[in-house]
This record gives structure tokens, sequence and C-alpha cells, in this order.
């Protein structure tokens, strides 16, 4: 008997999922954005998964000021 899980597996993502034209991970069909910023809906890049505002972590820097303000805040964190 032969083991025909390759030729299944990749059937099954020939059929169900998309590799990002961006970064070359590949998801299901589903998926509206990649991690790495690229909108599978628009064709477009945008900001990686996990950027913006409602990421308290890493906070959005845009100009010199934010940056600085990043920078102090992690030295506070830190000691």
């Amino acid at each position: 008997m032969s083991d025909d899980r390759p030729n299944w597996a990749a059937e099954y993502i020939r059929q169900y999922c998309e590799t990002c034209p961006a970064c070359g991970s590949i998801w299901s069909k589903t998926v509206k954005r990649c991690n790495c910023g690229y909108d599978f809906q628009t064709q477009a890049m945008g900001p990686p998964s996990g950027t913006g505002s409602y990421n308290w972590f890493w906070p959005e820097i845009t100009d010199l000021e934010s940056a600085a303000a990043a920078g102090r805040d992690g030295a506070g964190l830190h000691s």
C-alpha cells in the first residue's frame, strides 16, 4: 500500500491556501491579511499584524518626538 499523504497535503494546499507574495508565507484563503502586512483583498501592503494603537506593548512611532517618548518609557521600565 502506497503512502499518499504528501500528495494529499500538496493538493489541499493548492486548493485551499495561498502564498503571500510579499513574504512567502502560506495562508488559508479565508485569511484577509498576512502577518507581514500584505492585504490579500486589496493586494497592497499595510502595517504588520500586531501594530497600531491597540498594541500597548510596542507604541506606534511616527516621528522623532514619539520615538523619544518610547525610548524614555522603555528606559523607565528597564530599571
